[in-house]
């Protein structure tokens, strides 16, 4: 937990989304809070957020005792809900969301916290090297890349990014709306409209077979965002 976040001193909270982890919770936990030993920070805290796990991830997540951890259990109500609960809480300057199966390399943790001083964000994207990943899901990120891009000129190709590090100052998590999988681009977007720099970098990275379904979820990212869109472009006025 962080106790001074000072804004001359570099305070990190970390946002976990736990869902149905049991299995790899623990073991996971332990190499992200190895790796923010490693890095040169004043504080951090990593925040827990079991949305609602069907397995006993919320017994994993009661046997680690941390100080830097904070472990909240709440209902299902999805992606969203967790990323805006715990930037609610979050006390950092930075702030970090990653996935618990650490498909985007717990190293890149390391090189995003090198580049964000150069920026306001960085964006760890899968599509920007040589990866193997199936054409099906390649061809559904490039149809949501290239049509948001159009819509909104918004670069980021890597949309769900499993690995984000952005300054706090610039978002006010109270605003933010998205329930779902759209929580990523809401805050994309809404950090191009406050003129941040993002960098979107170049990672390896390895698939967890049955992390989540493709197409369904796709869908639920265009629905989300259609409905965030339309309250930006048309309630709003």
């Amino acid at each position: 937990m962080i106790k001074n976040n000072s804004a001359h001193l570099k305070t990190l909270s970390v946002i976990v989304p736990v869902y149905n982890h049991a299995t790899i919770l623990v073991q996971n936990v332990q190499r992200i809070v190895a790796c923010l030993d490693s890095l040169p920070l004043d504080e951090y805290e990593i925040i827990l957020i079991n949305d609602g796990s069907l397995d006993n991830s919320i017994l994993k997540m009661s046997a680690i005792e941390n100080d830097h951890i904070i472990k909240i259990s709440k209902k299902n109500k999805g992606l969203g809900s967790v990323i805006r609960l715990g930037s609610m809480i979050a006390k950092g300057n930075l702030i970090l969301i990653i996935d618990l199966d650490l498909s985007y390399g717990i190293l890149n943790m390391t090189k995003a916290f090198q580049l964000i001083d150069l920026c306001d964000c960085v964006v760890c994207s899968k599509y920007l090297s040589h990866n193997a990943y199936s054409k099906f899901k390649s061809a559904l990120s490039f149809i949501a890349y290239w049509s948001l891009n159009r819509l909104t000129n918004l670069p980021i190709r890597d949309i769900g990014s499993g690995l984000i590090m952005y300054k706090s100052t610039l978002i006010h998590s109270h605003l933010l709306m998205s329930q779902g999988f759209g929580i990523h681009f809401e805050l994309f977007y809404t950090l191009q409209k406050n003129k941040a720099k993002m960098i979107e970098m170049p990672i390896d990275y390895h698939h967890e077979p049955g992390s989540y379904h493709p197409l369904r979820h796709s869908l639920s990212i265009v629905k989300e965002i259609g409905q965030f869109l339309w309250r930006q472009w048309f309630q709003k006025k």
